[in-house]
């Protein structure tokens, strides 16, 4: 890539000098060589510009599944990246839960080769435990060594203590990350939605907020114990939220996700049974999604993720009690987050700061001299979310036929640029 020129952007970065500011920013060889007004530009500089144009460092999605191997009529990592790019991510963490499992050194190199010249970095977890059946510890350490950023079963909490605390403590040698979603899976089976108003009213078995929160407690207990690291997530109930904010308040290093379905919908969505709204963890009430919200204001919850989830047709066109869990998320996760929080600086935050803290990575900053890894958007444009808009190979998203505000642009990173066609 040659010399890029980004044309009066407005920069969202709060660890860059240039926070708030509008300016241009020159890009020579994937590294930004100048911020400033009206910067000259020659006749082979690429210039981008456009209405409203907005810069933050590039975005990070903490947890997508892209199927490969084993579904990939599903989504398979091309199209997952691609989907990924144009929702304005520069890199993913890729959950394990494929077939046969990411629990091996060897299938943690196959996931980076495979996503290794997209413009997008492919991150690959590996699982916590041998094909994610929560009966013996996988190979961790081995697997950080090829390249694994956290560990984790994906939607299958680690229910055996043991287990647990063997995995919390063997990981702290090497300084390794252990992600556990909380979820009783005895509690929870059979359940269909959360437990409430709507669930009486439809006559499903739900999931009370309980089911994910003494698994947190749990979790944290554990930690308390163990010491090391712990991501928790998604999470989904105010009871949760509490938990996690006193675990941070006594100097615990735990931090915590939600997705952007969890912040902006509720329950109510699910009173006509559509199945693209039937998600784990389950959309909860009002209350909970107001918790969720002030835990994320608070920096009780790091991360929003998109939680993206592709079904394929056959599998979400079934009754509801059968239909699969999972919506697709990486092209809706933007502006889905920035309507629920009403804020664009939290947002970008808790797309851009929280994973990477999470993962003990270093934060991207535009700033002259730094390698340029950005995403480019418009906070107040409208777009309809529809089968041409979106490029993942599954269409399961719960927003299908909605206009949703703020839409992104493109991005630069590692030398590449995808600017997206207008």
């Amino acid at each position: 890539m040659g010399k890029i020129l980004i044309r009066s952007a407005h920069i969202i970065d709060a660890n860059s000098p240039f926070n708030q500011q509008l300016k241009d920013i020159l890009i020579d060889k994937g590294v930004i060589v100048g911020i400033g007004k009206k910067l000259n530009a020659d006749k082979s500089t690429k210039i981008i510009e456009a209405q409203n144009l907005h810069v933050s460092p590039g975005w990070m999605d903490l947890r997508v599944d892209f199927s490969e191997p084993g579904h990939e009529y599903k989504e398979g990592i091309e199209s997952g990246l691609d989907a990924a790019a144009h929702g304005g991510f520069t890199s993913v963490v890729v959950m394990p839960s494929t077939q046969p499992a990411i629990d091996n050194r060897s299938s943690v190199e196959f996931l980076k080769t495979r996503g290794i010249n997209h413009i997008v970095k492919l991150l690959p977890a590996g699982t916590v435990t041998v094909k994610r059946e929560g009966e013996e510890l996988a190979e961790m350490y081995d697997m950080k060594q090829g390249g694994a950023v956290v560990f984790t079963d994906d939607k299958r909490s680690i229910s055996n203590n043991r287990l647990l605390f063997k995995a919390l403590t063997y990981v702290q040698a090497f300084d390794g990350l252990v992600m556990d979603f909380p979820m009783d899976r005895d509690w929870a089976n059979e359940g269909q939605i959360h437990e409430g108003e709507v669930s009486t009213m439809v006559g499903m078995k739900g999931i009370p907020d309980e089911a994910e929160a003494m698994i947190v407690a749990r979790d944290i207990t554990m930690l308390e114990y163990t010491g090391g690291k712990l991501h928790l997530g998604p999470i989904s109930s105010g009871m949760s939220v509490d938990l996690i904010r006193k675990a941070k308040k006594k100097g615990l290093s735990v931090t915590a996700e939600t997705t952007h379905h969890n912040i902006f919908l509720t329950d109510k969505a699910l009173l006509g049974f559509e199945s693209n709204f039937k998600l784990m963890p389950p959309l909860r009430d009002e209350k909970n999604r107001k918790a969720l919200l002030k835990g994320l204001k608070d920096g009780t919850i790091d991360v929003i993720s998109s939680d993206h989830k592709p079904q394929d047709f056959d599998e979400k066109k079934l009754e509801f009690g059968r239909s699969s869990y999972g919506a697709i998320g990486l092209e809706t996760s933007f502006s889905v987050s920035l309507m629920a929080s009403g804020d664009l600086d939290l947002t970008i935050e808790k797309l851009v700061s929280g994973p990477r803290k999470a993962l003990g990575m270093e934060l991207p900053v535009i700033e002259k001299g730094a390698k340029a890894e950005l995403t480019l958007f418009n906070p107040d444009a409208e777009w309809e979310v529809n089968e041409q808009s979106l490029h993942s190979k599954s269409l399961n998203s719960p927003y299908l036929g909605r206009t949703l505000k703020g839409i992104t642009l493109g991005i630069l990173r590692d030398g590449k640029m995808f600017v997206k066609k207008t």
